[in-house]
Parts: structure tokens; C-alpha cells; sequence
């Protein structure tokens, strides 16, 4: 997203830097809330609420961003990578280890 910011649409590097930077932010404390909930509610509902948060935030997100408004798109870039992006990872790493179990050597 920042080199599509940068590069395409032409805007300030510092202001979509910063944006990013909350957004990484809100992503770190989010994890272990996150976390705590896949615990206790299961890792495949959270892994398709991603999925299907992105699938309908995406498009919204790529239209907030030819507003070309900075304030509008660090707000987009915190609820994309602070909320949606990795909410489907953040529990995923369990369900691969129970899926794809190690060959035993």
C-alpha cells in the first residue's frame, strides 16, 4: 500500500509512514486480544471473519485512497492493518500446526 500511495497517486511519503506506523501500532495490541478470543471461541472463525472483513473492506479502502484526504487514508491504513489484515493469521499458526502435522523423523 505505501508504494502504491507513493508512487501512483503521488502522496507524501512521511504522512503514509505515519499512518502505517499507528496502524502497526494498534496491530501489536490487538494480537493478544485477538489471541485470547481465538482461544476461547476457535481459530476457524476468526481466520474466515478476516477473510471476509478484507473481501468487503478492500474495495472500500482502494476508493478512500484516490480521496487523496491523509487524515482519511491513516484512519483506512489502521482499520486495514491494524484490524483486518492479520486477524485471519494472528490464529491461523495453530490451525496449520494441526493440519499439516510435522513428518516424524
Amino acid at each position: 500500500m505505501l508504494g502504491y500511495a507513493v508512487k501512483t497517486l503521488g502522496m507524501a511519503q512521511s504522512s503514509i509512514a505515519s499512518g502505517t506506523t499507528v496502524a502497526n501500532i494498534i496491530e501489536m495490541c490487538a494480537i493478544p486480544l485477538i489471541a485470547g478470543f481465538s482461544d476461547r471461541f476457535g481459530r476457524w472463525p476468526f481466520i474466515i471473519l478476516g477473510v471476509v472483513m478484507a473481501a468487503v473492506w478492500y474495495p472500500i479502502f482502494f476508493q478512500i485512497l484516490l480521496t487523496w484526504d491523509a487524515l482519511a487514508i491513516m484512519g483506512g491504513f489502521i482499520v486495514s492493518l491494524g484490524l483486518i489484515q492479520r486477524s485471519d493469521v494472528r490464529s491461523g499458526g495453530s490451525v496449520y500446526s494441526r493440519v499439516f502435522r510435522p513428518a516424524s523423523a
